[in-house]
């Protein structure tokens, strides 16, 4: 709870910017801010996680969507060297998913040598991804509606940071509160390689532990991959 508080995660957009349906996440304002509840917090990060650790034991594909501006070189190194997939903010192409070898090819900077760099550093993430993705990351959905859309229709499980302003009524792992701070990125950061390196730390230490009945889409995917 501590670090939430230091990260100012509690804290959400003006009450003139929020989205109603999103007031369950909420202990109140203040000033006229969104106050988050960070009880909810630690539990939907705790299993979101949880499932990114299980997830990357399993050696499954997971496909991240946009990262905190400040740590994108360190979160997209830490991603090549734990064999993951990885998109920057709006890059996202209509039909990636569905279409992904089409795509792909079309983008593919060895046939765009004069746009080499600007491909590279927008796609230069999934030229390896050769099939769907097991599962999807995205920091921020207001950013990728498109990301968040072909992934629900594909079935694909999501998990995406909720500010105040975002819609989350589809998607299965939500982790609501204020994650778009400079200090919050350093967070994500720093969970994300907790994750691929040490689960006690992700299952444990950091956050705390969530009801039985919270678990049962946790398990419900794991044992899906499993197969």
């Amino acid at each position: 709870m501590t670090n939430l508080i230091n990260n100012r995660i509690y804290l959400g957009l003006l009450k003139s910017n929020w989205r109603p349906k999103n007031k369950k996440f909420l202990i109140g304002f203040k000033n006229n801010f969104c106050i988050f509840d960070l009880n909810q917090t630690l539990i939907n990060m705790r299993n979101s996680f949880k499932l990114i650790n299980i997830f990357h034991k399993l050696k499954k594909n997971i496909l991240f969507v946009g990262f905190p501006r400040l740590e994108k070189k360190k979160i997209c190194s830490m991603l090549k060297i734990n064999q993951h997939y990885y998109l920057p903010h709006n890059s996202w192409v209509n039909g990636l998913l569905s279409s992904n070898q089409i795509i792909l090819n079309k983008f593919n900077p060895k046939r765009v040598n004069s746009q080499k760099d600007l491909l590279l550093d927008k796609f230069g993430g999934i030229l390896k991804l050769s099939k769907t993705p097991d599962l999807i990351v995205i920091y921020n959905n207001s950013f990728e509606p498109e990301a968040l859309k072909e992934s629900l229709n594909l079935n694909i499980p999501v998990i995406s940071f909720v500010n105040t302003q975002d819609p989350a009524e589809k998607i299965e792992y939500k982790i609501p509160g204020g994650f778009y701070a400079n200090e919050s990125g350093r967070m994500y950061y720093n969970l994300l390689m907790s994750s691929f390196t040490n689960s006690y730390y992700v299952n444990r230490s950091f956050l705390k532990p969530s009801k039985k009945n919270e678990n049962k889409n946790t398990q419900k995917h794991v044992n899906k991959n499993k197969r």
